[in-house]
């Protein structure tokens, strides 16, 4: 289905891959292309900083994760933005972190202004004060 020239490396067995089917006039033939660099829009309108935006996840490179946003825009997730798990395929809620000149947008998992960086280290000293308040009774409660 997808040509050598077409291709950005070899498939492998069980691999997910986002291509755009294309018609090449040259051959006559439906074929699929991972470049879709060309198919995305580059005039971005209604989109500003910190506006929300869904995503699908396409492609992992060594910068972070490529995404389609809002289904026509190309996006990247920065490796130093991701905080959770996330796959090729993965459908999210991301939010726009810069519009750049080249047309691309600088996305980010985080919700602008949250406190969700807290909210892991709250729990863990609600959890430790627990375990400190348990101590502090079974000391009370053995004989000296």
């Amino acid at each position: 289905m997808s040509q050598i020239c077409f291709k950005k490396t070899p498939f492998e067995v069980g691999e997910k891959r986002y291509l755009k089917v294309v018609y090449d006039e040259r051959t006559h033939r439906l074929v699929g292309t991972e470049k879709l660099g060309d198919f995305f829009e580059r005039r971005i309108k209604g989109l500003a900083k910190n506006d929300k935006a869904d995503i699908l996840i396409i492609a992992k490179t060594p910068l972070g994760f490529k995404c389609i946003v809002n289904e026509k825009y190309e996006g990247l997730i920065y490796h130093s933005d991701i905080f959770e798990t996330i796959a090729i395929g993965d459908k999210k809620i991301a939010y726009v972190k810069t519009i750049r000149k080249d047309g691309n947008i600088d996305l980010t998992l985080r919700e602008p202004g949250s406190k969700k960086v807290l909210d892991p280290l709250i729990k863990f000293l609600t959890y430790l004060k627990k375990i400190k308040e348990a101590c502090l009774t079974i000391i009370k409660v053995m004989p000296a």
